[in-house]
This record gives C-alpha cells, structure tokens and sequence, in this order.
C-alpha cells in the first residue's frame, strides 16, 4: 500500500460498474506509475516489454496519420511538400517519441 499526497493524484477516473465506482488510471498515468514502481507492472523487464510497444505502436500511428493527410490531399487537390504539415508542430521527419 502506498499513500499519495493530493498533488500528485492526476491522470485519474471514476469507472463504474453497475453499482461499484472504481477510480482509475489513464494510460499515461499508468506508464508513469509503472515507471516509479516497475513491481506494480511486473517487474522492469516486463515495463520495458511495455514501452517498446509503445513505440512500435506510435511509430505506425504516425504512419497513419501521414498516409491519411496525404490521401486527404491527394483528394482536395493539394500538393504535398515535406515542410507543408497540418498543424501538428511537428518536424518534418515525423514525430518523435524516443
């Protein structure tokens, strides 16, 4: 059992089921607990497991996403240039999450 202070409590829900109210975490909320206390997930190796599909994962959503603005293009009739995102702010080589 571990006591957090007030300030630290983010990142979290109210789920319910029926009659029982839970709170819970969000995803990045659990990604920083597991980071604190690798136990609570299994161990490090397992928290490492974790965050390397978290990559991969990101990596193919960014994937995506640029797949999906220039199809989006390609049907409105604008060009694609490498500095021309759509607001994301972000460089042209795609995101970078590592």
């Amino acid at each position: 059992m571990k006591v957090v202070s007030p300030e630290r409590l983010f990142g979290t829900r109210v789920v319910s089921r029926g009659r029982v109210r839970v709170q819970g975490s969000d995803p990045p909320r659990t990604l920083f607990d597991l980071l604190d206390d690798p136990e609570l997930g299994g161990g490090i190796r397992h928290v490492a497991d974790v965050l390397a599909a978290l990559r991969t994962a990101f990596a193919a959503l960014d994937r995506a996403i640029d797949t999906h603005i220039t199809e989006a293009r390609i049907v409105f009739g604008r060009s694609v240039q490498d500095g021309d995102r759509v607001s994301r702010n972000r460089p042209a080589g795609g995101f970078s999450y590592y």
